[in-house]
Protein backbone atom coordinates (compact mmCIF):
# COMPACT_ATOMS: atom_id res chain seq x y z
CA UNK A 1 0.00 0.00 0.00
CA UNK A 2 2.78 2.46 0.77
CA UNK A 3 4.14 2.15 -2.72
CA UNK A 4 0.79 3.18 -4.19
CA UNK A 5 0.55 6.14 -1.82
CA UNK A 6 3.99 7.32 -2.92
CA UNK A 7 3.07 6.95 -6.57
CA UNK A 8 -0.05 9.05 -6.05
CA UNK A 9 1.81 11.80 -4.20
CA UNK A 10 4.55 12.14 -6.84
CA UNK A 11 2.31 13.89 -9.43
CA UNK A 12 1.12 16.29 -6.73
CA UNK A 13 4.70 17.15 -5.78
CA UNK A 14 5.61 17.63 -9.44
CA UNK A 15 2.59 19.86 -9.98
CA UNK A 16 3.61 21.96 -6.96
CA UNK A 17 7.17 22.29 -8.26
CA UNK A 18 5.92 23.37 -11.70
CA UNK A 19 3.61 25.88 -10.02
CA UNK A 20 6.51 27.36 -8.06
CA UNK A 21 8.64 27.65 -11.20
CA UNK A 22 5.81 29.28 -13.12
CA UNK A 23 5.14 31.84 -10.38
CA UNK A 24 8.81 32.77 -10.19
CA UNK A 25 9.16 32.99 -13.97
CA UNK A 26 6.00 35.11 -14.11
CA UNK A 27 7.48 37.52 -11.57
CA UNK A 28 10.64 37.68 -13.68
CA UNK A 29 8.50 38.39 -16.73
CA UNK A 30 6.83 41.29 -14.97
CA UNK A 31 10.24 42.72 -14.07
CA UNK A 32 11.35 42.26 -17.70
CA UNK A 33 8.32 44.14 -19.00
CA UNK A 34 8.94 47.01 -16.57
CA UNK A 35 12.60 47.21 -17.60
CA UNK A 36 11.75 47.00 -21.31
CA UNK A 37 9.09 49.70 -21.17
CA UNK A 38 11.26 52.01 -19.08
CA UNK A 39 14.39 51.36 -21.18
CA UNK A 40 16.32 50.48 -18.05
CA UNK A 41 20.12 50.36 -17.92
CA UNK A 42 20.66 52.14 -21.22
CA UNK A 43 18.48 49.87 -23.36
CA UNK A 44 16.26 52.80 -24.33
CA UNK A 45 18.30 53.21 -27.53
CA UNK A 46 16.79 49.96 -28.86
CA UNK A 47 13.33 49.71 -30.35
CA UNK A 48 10.68 47.97 -28.25
CA UNK A 49 10.81 44.48 -29.82
CA UNK A 50 14.57 43.87 -29.33
CA UNK A 51 14.43 45.51 -25.92
CA UNK A 52 11.57 43.20 -24.84
CA UNK A 53 13.38 40.13 -26.21
CA UNK A 54 16.57 41.15 -24.41
CA UNK A 55 14.94 41.65 -21.04
CA UNK A 56 12.68 38.59 -21.26
CA UNK A 57 15.64 36.40 -22.19
CA UNK A 58 17.88 37.88 -19.53
CA UNK A 59 15.34 37.56 -16.72
CA UNK A 60 14.34 34.04 -17.79
CA UNK A 61 18.00 32.97 -17.76
CA UNK A 62 18.72 34.68 -14.44
CA UNK A 63 15.59 33.28 -12.84
CA UNK A 64 16.33 29.76 -14.03
CA UNK A 65 19.93 29.92 -12.81
CA UNK A 66 18.77 31.31 -9.46
CA UNK A 67 16.17 28.61 -8.92
CA UNK A 68 18.62 25.89 -9.92
CA UNK A 69 21.35 27.23 -7.63
CA UNK A 70 18.90 27.51 -4.74
CA UNK A 71 17.75 23.91 -5.23
CA UNK A 72 21.31 22.55 -5.47
CA UNK A 73 23.06 24.63 -2.80
CA UNK A 74 20.49 25.46 -0.13
CA UNK A 75 18.84 22.58 1.77
CA UNK A 76 15.07 22.36 1.22
CA UNK A 77 14.24 22.54 4.93
CA UNK A 78 16.09 25.86 5.17
CA UNK A 79 13.36 27.43 3.02
CA UNK A 80 10.66 25.63 4.99
CA UNK A 81 11.89 27.23 8.22
CA UNK A 82 12.40 30.69 6.67
CA UNK A 83 9.27 31.51 4.73
CA UNK A 84 10.36 35.12 4.18
CA UNK A 85 13.57 33.90 2.46
CA UNK A 86 11.64 31.64 0.11
CA UNK A 87 9.54 34.62 -0.96
CA UNK A 88 12.64 36.72 -1.47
Amino acid sequence: MERGAQARSAPGAMRELVGVWLRILLAGGVVAIILAVSGGFGTGVLTMAPRMAYWLGLTALGTTLGITAARLIVPRDWFDRRFWAAWG
